[in-house]
Formats: C-alpha cells, sequence, structure tokens
C-alpha cells in the first residue's frame, strides 16, 4: 500500500489514506469550470468535503491535483508560447482527479457525482491507458 496526501479543492483541505491496488482500472477526471469564484467554492467545497472521504472508504479515488488557473502553453514545432489556460467552450480545466473502477460505466457513475456539474461545469471522464514507455529507473 502506498500512502497519498490529498488536496481538495480551492481551501486545501487535505485527506490522507492508502491506496489499495486492485484489479479496477484506472480512468481520469477532468473537471472544467467557467470561473473559481468565493461563491462558487462555498456551494462546492462543502460537497466535496462529503464524498471525498466516501469515495476514499470505497476504494476510487486514488489521487486529486487541483490545478492553478495560470498556465504557459506550449505549441506545434515552432513551440509557440501562449501564457493563458487551454478554453473548452468557456471552461477551463479546475482539477484532475485520478479514479478507480471497475469499468467505464461505474466511473461514469461517479463522475456524475461530482459537484462541480452543480455549479455548471463539466467532467470528462477517460480512461487511461498502460504506459507504452517504462517510466521507472
Amino acid at each position: 500500500m502506498k500512502k497519498i496526501i490529498i488536496m481538495l479543492g480551492f481551501a486545501g483541505m487535505l485527506y490522507t489514506h492508502n491506496v489499495k491496488h486492485t484489479k479496477m482500472k484506472d480512468y481520469v477526471f477532468i473537471m472544467r469550470l467557467e470561473a473559481i469564484t468565493p461563491e462558487v467554492e462555498a456551494q462546492v467545497l462543502p460537497k466535496w468535503a462529503v464524498l471525498i472521504p466516501q469515495w476514499i472508504a470505497q476504494g476510487h479515488l486514488v489521487d486529486n491535483l487541483v490545478i492553478a488557473n495560470e498556465g504557459t502553453l506550449f505549441s506545434g514545432k515552432g513551440r509557440a508560447i501562449s501564457h493563458a489556460p487551454i478554453n473548452n467552450n468557456g471552461q477551463i480545466v479546475l482539477a484532475v482527479m485520478q479514479i478507480k473502477a471497475e469499468n467505464m460505466d461505474q466511473a461514469l457513475e461517479l463522475a456524475k457525482q461530482s459537484p462541480t456539474l452543480d455549479v455548471g461545469g463539466s467532467v470528462e471522464v477517460r480512461e487511461v491507458r498502460p504506459t507504452p514507455v517504462s517510466t521507472s529507473k
């Protein structure tokens, strides 16, 4: 078992848990939102504070990365630089969660529980494929 510290949301709430290695598949949830305001935080943080411990207890949550709004984007062969986050239909990436689920159907059911949806955000669900190149030393 490996110990993981999870930082939840914008206020820096921390959860520590042990990850159980199971036969479940890995998925990522890519959370997007138009804007992070104090009102949005007030709506979603209490809901995440209930949901995160449930997912941990059920063995679904592996990791949660809250992404800063500011970023630098390199693109193309010329390595063009842009100092703004990628905007997808008016939304920017807010967080990325690594989830364990039996299959895509279960991952989709978990994603539907996301409080980000309650404030007009979106959750993209993708299965994580095995890494084609070894990352171990």
